[in-house]
């Protein structure tokens, strides 16, 4: 009978699991999720946490995830040693190159048995347009695969000085005894404005985009502030369609410790730029509970 093998077929693609679109904020707790996630054995987000396709693919201050594998794939070919198919390498030129095959990868972690859900959690994905975020949601739905997506927000003074902190450390490291022109906050103060940074802060305009292209139901928001409790992951699992971790709140995936305390003039110029930022969350969540947990809240509100 057809028509009983089409509902089999269509019972089986609602069975699929889901595939969980994280979309930032940088330092606002996904690695902590991720490594979270990775407890159970109901999740397999593949290879990596960051894939950096959507954002190589269409954003100009991105251009660098997409340049260098690129490179290193074309310069391995040319050499006559070319990447193992199903490499890292290989994969990530192939999902850059024919975007299909990027959404085959996460359908096939979800055709293993007992495997509920897969994912791509990159932080810089805040930044994609409507269409962006659309073409993801339908090239999973053409598999069968609905998608959902979580979006954390952190205080943006405290998430941009995380972020500077985080790339000098990463500088220090793969250039023992570099000297920063700069000082911490002189550099702070100097990069808080580029794009790079803008990109990552306005937690207002990615909401509104999420919601022109996502269901309500479909996405995820929370705080920073708020993440590291038992109970908002209990919620977090369920809206995945997983069954609870018992999640290690005590644990720092990919910390930025502080060395001292921001001046208070740097933080409050800060604040003041990202000023509609903040009255546009106070709007939705509210100005006092917002003040309760971003510290800076009270330049603005």
């Amino acid at each position: 009978m057809p028509g009983a093998d089409m509902a089999w077929d269509m019972a089986q693609d609602m069975d699929r699991g889901v595939f969980l679109l994280g979309v930032g904020g940088q330092k606002c707790g996904t690695s902590w999720l991720h490594d979270m996630l990775m407890r159970s054995a109901q999740v397999d987000m593949g290879f990596n946490k960051e894939y950096h396709i959507f954002d190589a693919r269409t954003l100009p201050e991105c251009v660098r995830f997409k340049n260098g594998p690129l490179k290193r794939y074309d310069r391995q070919v040319a050499a006559g040693t070319p990447p193992a198919p199903g490499s890292k390498l290989w994969l990530r030129a192939h999902f850059l190159r024919e975007p299909d095959t990027y959404y085959d990868y996460f359908a096939q972690r979800l055709a293993a048995p007992d495997i509920r859900l897969t994912g791509d959690i990159t932080p810089s994905y805040s930044g994609l347009s409507t269409d962006t975020l659309a073409e993801i949601r339908d090239g999973m739905a053409a598999r069968g695969v609905p998608t959902k997506v979580v979006f954390l927000m952190r205080d943006p003074v405290e998430r941009s000085w995380s972020a500077l902190r985080m790339s000098r450390r990463q500088t220090a490291l793969k250039n023992p005894g570099h000297v920063f022109k700069l000082s911490e906050f002189d550099q702070l103060r100097a990069n808080y404005k580029e794009p790079n940074y803008e990109l990552r802060a306005n937690y207002a305009a990615t909401l509104a985009r999420l919601e022109t292209v996502f269901d309500a139901g479909d996405i995820f928001v929370e705080f920073y502030e708020t993440l590291f409790a038992q109970d908002v992951m209990d919620r977090f699992c369920a809206f995945a369609g997983i069954d609870p971790i018992d999640a290690d709140m005590d644990k720092q995936v990919n910390p930025s410790p502080k060395t001292s305390a921001i001046p208070e003039d740097i933080a409050e110029e800060m604040a003041l730029h990202y000023a509609a930022i903040y009255r546009t969350l106070a709007d939705r969540f509210g100005a006092d509970p917002l003040k309760s947990m971003w510290w800076s809240a009270r330049f603005v509100l």
